[in-house]
């Protein structure tokens, strides 16, 4: 793809772009007037930021726009009378959001880029908060588009690669105040690009909020969302961890070309599965003051294979395969993990975490995070 693009682009100066070059009609057809290698060329840039439907409220590249396709590009053209204005593009405008998927595909590189950012295959995700949620994106986001009932509402964006957070809380009401209605007044749609050009949507911001609070012993906490696509169409699972008594003294994940399983032990002898017993199996016993503080994982269809990591710096070392591709699930600042969910069928094809606020300590202001951020 990418050097299809690139080889696409090269064609279009040498033979649209260039004012010396004079067309064979014998070879090349005219409509009307117009040189047909116009339209080959601006297929591919047509379709290339358009993999699924945008609905965005101008026409911009459609119908005939893409006869004067390339004066989106130049200032002058041959055989027209002074420079090429922007109300002389005559359809050939391209959104703003289409470009900036296009900026940060790697055959639009610039020179003077900054070079790539290393998590070229991670996906940004949403993190839910108590009254709102964080969007993490290892690689940096570009944008975030804010959709109302299938309809292009706006957009945040971040175009210079220094300036790019890799972490944008939002509260619950200010994602609605950017589309200019009321919480619930229609269905809120959002989606977040990162610079190695992956995106993730949340289709529904109501039911997103309203799907991640559950209760378990101890009060309410909230689900993540999960890792891994439900490939199999598994059963759900919820493993709390209790907040006193049976503790949690260990893990054993059950694992072979994929992930198998995963056991809790507690201290009153109980135990609790996610998943089944397939596979070899890897073990860890925790120690009492020990607890999970992470994941990171593999997952695609299903998950893949997973690295549990522990308060103490110490981990199950990786269990599973390498497929799919990299994820990790662990509580936002100032939330604790307390339990675990996932669903499975032959293996485990999701998995996730649950948390809550952890408890401000006696004489301790709870404040701002270490980084002192607040919602957007």
């Amino acid at each position: 793809m990418q050097r299809t693009v690139g080889q696409g682009l090269c064609l279009a100066f040498r033979v649209v772009f260039s004012p010396l070059l004079s067309l064979n009609g014998s070879y090349a057809s005219i409509d009307p007037n117009i040189p047909a290698v116009r339209f080959f060329i601006s297929c591919p840039m047509i379709t290339a930021p358009r993999g699924r439907p945008r609905p965005h409220p101008d026409p911009h590249r459609h119908r005939r726009g893409f006869n004067n396709w390339n004066r989106a590009f130049m200032v002058k053209e041959p055989h027209f009378n002074g420079p090429v204005r922007p109300h002389e593009e005559a359809g050939a405008h391209w959104h703003r959001v289409d470009t900036l998927r296009l900026r940060f595909h790697p055959s639009f590189r610039l020179p003077l880029d900054l070079p790539r950012s290393p998590h070229k295959d991670h996906t940004p995700t949403f993190i839910p908060l108590d009254s709102g949620l964080e969007i993490h994106a290892a690689a940096g986001l570009v944008m975030v588009e804010f959709e109302l009932d299938g309809r292009y509402k706006t957009h945040i964006e971040f175009p210079i690669q220094n300036g790019q957070p890799t972490r944008l809380p939002f509260s619950e009401d200010d994602l609605w105040r950017r589309v200019g209605v009321k919480p619930g007044s229609g269905r809120l749609r959002i989606e977040a690009t990162a610079s190695n050009t992956h995106s993730a949507a949340i289709g529904d911001v109501t039911a997103f909020f309203k799907d991640r609070v559950v209760t378990i012993p101890g009060g309410k906490c909230i689900k993540s969302a999960p890792a891994g696509h439900r490939g199999l169409n598994g059963a759900e699972t919820i493993v709390p961890f209790p907040p006193q008594g049976a503790r949690l003294t260990k893990i054993c994940v059950h694992h072979g070309d994929f992930l198998d399983g995963i056991v809790f032990g507690f201290a009153d002898g109980t135990t609790n599965i996610i998943g089944t017993q397939g596979g070899g199996v890897t073990e860890l016993e925790l120690a009492p003051d020990e607890k999970i503080e992470r994941i990171t994982l593999q997952s695609g269809a299903w998950v893949d294979g997973l690295e549990i990591h522990t308060t103490k710096g110490r981990s199950t070392e990786w269990c599973g395969g390498r497929g799919g591709g990299p994820g990790s699930l662990a509580p936002p600042d100032r939330y604790e993990l307390v339990g675990m969910w996932g669903t499975a069928k032959n293996w485990v094809d999701s998995v996730g975490i649950l948390y809550r606020k952890r408890e401000a300590r006696v004489g301790v202001a709870e404040g701002k995070g270490g980084d002192g951020r607040e919602g957007v």
